[in-house]
């Protein structure tokens, strides 16, 4: 008795401090596709955390292997930010990598840790900041059959 309560205590401290809520703000747009092989998809999602009041808006991508081999694509991110005088530059930090299923679709969630990295900073929601995302580029974009 004394462990399920410790676990219930444990479960609902968690759920108090993970208060975001994801938002779909648009339908999904073709950013990039290398024909029978692949496509890459945007939408846009807000980014509620009303115990903190933090709202943010994000580029959230789909990953689409259309063929029946397994799929490795790798790229690195780079932004630029209207109001903000600076362009990212290829590192490890914006280094991303996906190996695909035959015919998977991934579709990263947010609130996954390891998948939050598939998402790219929009702006501020409600903050004074003029600060939003100008451009993304999947610089180096390489892909490879497996």
């Amino acid at each position: 008795m004394k462990t399920y309560l410790s676990f219930l205590l444990i479960f609902s401290t968690a759920l108090v401090f993970s208060q975001k809520e994801v938002v779909v703000k648009n339908n999904w747009s073709v950013v990039k596709t290398q024909e029978s092989i692949f496509k890459i998809s945007k939408r846009i999602v807000e980014v509620n955390d009303k115990k903190n009041d933090i709202y943010k808006s994000y580029y959230q991508y789909k990953f689409e292997n259309e063929t029946e081999e397994k799929l490795s694509i790798n790229w690195n991110f780079i932004t630029q930010y209207k109001n903000f005088s600076s362009t990212n530059l290829p590192t490890n930090e914006n280094y991303r990598a996906l190996t695909l299923d035959p015919g998977q679709t991934f579709v990263p969630d947010f609130l996954d840790i390891e998948q939050k990295k598939f998402f790219v900073f929009n702006k501020f929601l409600n903050r004074p900041t003029k600060v939003s995302l100008e451009s993304v580029e999947f610089h180096q974009l390489k892909y490879k059959l497996l």
